[in-house]
């Protein structure tokens, strides 16, 4: 006897339902929910947020290269390390702003990612809710006061000029003495290279959040 329609479609369904059983249904759900109102704009902002972490991750990596305490004698304390994670921050958004709205996007939700870890770890440090919403604010504060300043400097790749602001912020010296304003250059110039290498990274590598961490030593580290 030949085989009806019925029972071909009878048969087809059981095999799409032994299919699901045996693991389709993360499948399934994905396609529907690909075809949900939304879901590419979903898709792009996971997407993004994923890059902004990488790059927030990749600032954390490079402010806590010991070279910087050890070799060229950034204070190796809290205000220290969080002033380098933030020079570090407006290198790379320099670098973000100049692939467009998608830079600028990135640049942001960088930012916003910077924000809600410094309020971890502030909440894990035993700071109180009060307390927090106000050290966040002076923590934002302190990144756009830093940009602002060094901004102007690093489009003219003035390291000398970048001196007197490393000095008193990082490296808490109100009037340096020769030895030291030649240590805090040589931090300058490396900021400027790296400023120049984050920038020539290319547009799709920096939008994907795809950034090598460029090595650093101090010359004096280098040479022994």
């Amino acid at each position: 006897m030949g085989t009806s329609h019925a029972d071909q479609v009878a048969r087809q369904g059981n095999a799409t339902q032994q299919s699901t059983q045996k693991g389709g249904i993360a499948g399934l759900l994905r396609n529907l929910g690909a075809l949900l109102p939304g879901a590419e704009a979903r898709a792009a902002d996971a997407a993004r947020l994923d890059a902004a972490h990488s790059l927030y991750l990749a600032a954390v990596a490079r402010a806590r290269t010991a070279a910087f305490y050890a070799g060229m004698g950034v204070p190796d304390t809290e205000n220290g390390r969080f002033e380098m994670i933030v020079l570090h921050l407006v290198v790379m958004v320099r670098a973000l702003r100049q692939h467009g709205q998608a830079g600028k996007a990135l640049a942001q939700e960088m930012i916003d990612v910077f924000i809600k870890d410094m309020d971890r770890s502030l909440r894990e440090g035993g700071t109180g809710d009060l307390g927090v919403g106000k050290k966040v604010k002076q923590m934002a504060g302190c990144y756009h006061a830093r940009s602002s300043v060094l901004e102007p400097l690093l489009n003219e790749a003035r390291a000398g000029a970048m001196v007197p602001a490393l000095a008193s912020n990082l490296f808490e010296l109100k009037d340096p003495s020769a030895d030291d304003a030649a240590q805090v250059e040589r931090l300058a110039e490396y900021l400027v290279s790296q400023d120049q290498a984050t920038r020539a990274v290319p547009a799709d590598d920096l939008l994907s959040g795809a950034l090598e961490i460029l090595p650093f030593a101090p010359a004096a580290q280098a040479a022994s």
